[in-house]
């Protein structure tokens, strides 16, 4: 590796519930993981196969990768070789880059979860509306 474009990448994958093909879910806890690498040579599709291996997930999830770019003051999506140079670009000075890994749900749970919070915001709009009157 060429010790004048090595970096470090400080990954953080929050707490999340793993859905398991049998229905049952499984609870991660918050889990971090510092990895070498060389930003010459490394690419966002090769990344996303290793933390798709090293973070266990179900078949209905996937994974968020973000970093807070403190140039802009927002937290950035990756999701292209652009954006996770762009990470590099903007942490270069501590050669220590960021991100924040997070396992989101696709599949019917995204869908439950939503019609749960719908469900949710509507009682409290009519309990707000309840104490108006």
């Amino acid at each position: 590796m060429d010790p004048t474009s090595a970096c470090r990448l400080a990954i953080r994958v929050p707490a999340y519930v793993e859905q398991r093909p049998d229905g049952l879910d499984d609870y991660h806890v918050t889990a971090n993981f510092m990895r070498v690498v060389d930003k010459d040579i490394f690419n966002w599709m090769g990344f996303y196969d290793c933390l798709v291996e090293d973070i266990v997930h179900g078949k209905d999830q996937a994974l968020e990768v973000t970093f807070f770019d403190k140039t802009k003051d927002e937290t950035v999506h990756i999701d292209s070789d652009s954006a996770l140079l762009h990470a590099f670009d903007v942490y270069w000075d501590s050669r220590r880059v960021p991100l924040i890994v997070e396992v989101v749900d696709t599949g019917p749970r995204l869908l439950q979860s939503q019609v749960c919070n719908a469900n949710a915001s509507s009682d409290t709009q009519s309990v707000v509306s309840t104490e108006q009157s």
